[in-house]
């Protein structure tokens, strides 16, 4: 909710590109500013290191520091994280990302949206995956029709000064279910990429890589269920940060949400 209040945490893992968890990498806590709740309609003018959304340039970088030069490593988010300063972040650190758009962006020399342009894409594969039960939905398999091409899209116009942003062109990859099962919505994911794509094999393997995206979510739900970080009732982020070092050294919550996630699979 835009009113909700108490302290905030977001965390940056690491996993395998065949969806083994490593370990936690940063930490982020937070408490929202009172006087700010509630303007979300006027959020979009501050400066990005002003906003929450700047925790995720916050975790890019602790990630660029942490990991050696010699491995690659590819950010994984959500619609929260489509934003372009981030994707810039990305670009001038020759940081790879693959995140889930939610903004139907204009595109460079065209009227169309990056939405319209993608539907006009003729099917190039597909592909299976296996949904985690979430608190939406159980557990199922998923066959995804694939379709992805290269586009350029417009730098924001409403900052102060638009001319010096560049455009960005990135790889977009649509994943559809076609027949989900009646009580279920279909999947739908719209990614955003800057990953090299010459055939449908490298789709289907980040499309692959996204749906590992549930294990931030399970580890989330252990350190609140498994833990009960919730019930603590803490008041400040420093005894937060303190009690989360103290639950399992959030290291063996994460393996524990590995295990039981599945192990329920």
């Amino acid at each position: 909710s835009k009113y909700s209040q108490g302290l905030k945490v977001h965390s940056t893992i690491a996993v395998t590109t065949e969806g083994i968890p490593l370990g936690l990498i940063n930490q982020q806590v937070w408490a929202r500013d009172i006087l700010e709740l509630g303007k979300a309609s006027t959020r979009h003018q501050k400066p990005t290191n002003s906003k929450e959304s700047n925790k995720w340039l916050l975790g890019l970088r602790a990630t660029k520091e942490l990991i050696t030069s010699g491995q690659k490593v590819v950010t994984i988010a959500d619609r929260e994280a489509d934003f372009y300063d981030l994707f810039a972040a990305c670009s001038s650190l020759e940081s790879a990302f693959l995140i889930r758009a939610t903004q139907n962006r204009c595109l460079m020399d065209s009227d169309q949206h990056l939405k319209e342009a993608l539907e006009e894409v003729q099917p190039q594969g597909e592909l299976i995956v296996e949904l985690k039960r979430n608190l939406n939905r159980k557990a199922r398999r998923a066959k995804l029709t694939i379709r992805f091409t290269s586009l350029t899209i417009k730098a924001p116009q409403n900052r102060p000064w638009p001319k010096h942003l560049a455009a960005i062109n990135l790889q977009v990859i649509l994943a559809v279910e076609e027949d989900p099962p009646l009580s279920e919505e279909p999947i739908s994911w719209l990614l955003l990429t800057n990953l090299p794509i010459s055939n449908c094999s490298q789709v289907i393997r980040y499309v692959k890589w996204y749906s590992y995206r549930w294990l931030i979510e399970r580890y989330h739900y252990t350190l609140k269920s498994g833990c009960g970080l919730e019930k603590l009732q803490l008041k400040t982020a420093r005894r937060l940060e303190m009690a989360m070092a103290a639950l399992l050294d959030c290291g063996l919550a994460f393996t524990l949400a590995y295990v039981s996630s599945s192990l329920l699979s």
